[in-house]
């Protein structure tokens, strides 16, 4: 009789145990799952926010272009905007300051990304890599006009295409995302409320 009582505490035991481990597993799947929702939030929270930053860049940008290149810009959807000489003579160089990417950085490396609709991601992905393009066409620009500033022996049609390149060559994109970025904008609210 001792052996049956023994056995059964035994297995009482084990029994708790298992229960109790179960549990725990749980409880902590449970609560990783509430601090990466938190976590999704705030990403969506800061990279709307950033979004918002890059707008008032790409407004300010677009406010200071004559009416008439406005209208140019927007009419055409690619890159081969038809510009006269005269019209490009009436531009100042652009060297716009780096559009930030960063939030868009740190919630690709979160592996939180992996949350949002395919749409939605497509939409962000195409967002941020024409930023990251004008980033690297703005940073181009410097150096074009650093060689454009210096003597050089290049012919005059190449640092000509130079010049129209530092005062129109971000000015497509930019036109392109002022289209797209107050809709991405409230798709994110949206999200991260």
């Amino acid at each position: 009789m001792d052996f049956i009582s023994t056995d059964q505490e035994w297995v009482i035991s084990i029994i708790g145990a298992i229960i109790g481990a179960m549990i725990a597993i749980i409880s902590t799947i449970i609560w990783d799952n509430h601090k990466n929702e938190k976590r999704y939030k705030a990403l969506l929270k800061t990279i709307h926010f950033e979004l918002q930053e890059n707008k008032k860049k790409i407004d300010n940008t677009i406010i200071n272009i004559p009416e008439d290149l406005k209208i140019l810009f927007k009419s055409v959807k690619n890159s081969n905007v038809p510009i006269s000489d005269e019209q490009i003579g009436r531009l100042a160089w652009t060297f716009p300051k780096p559009y930030s990417i960063d939030a868009w950085q740190v919630f690709i490396s979160s592996g939180l990304v992996i949350k949002l609709s395919v749409d939605n991601l497509q939409r962000l992905y195409h967002l941020y890599d024409d930023l990251h393009s004008i980033n690297f066409l703005s940073n181009l620009s410097v150096n074009l006009f650093q060689i454009l500033a210096s003597d050089n022996r290049l012919d005059q049609e190449t640092n000509k295409n130079f010049d129209r390149f530092c005062k129109i060559g971000t000015l497509t994109l930019v036109f392109a995302i002022s289209e797209h970025i107050q809709d991405t904008i409230a798709i994110i609210k949206d999200k991260s409320i």
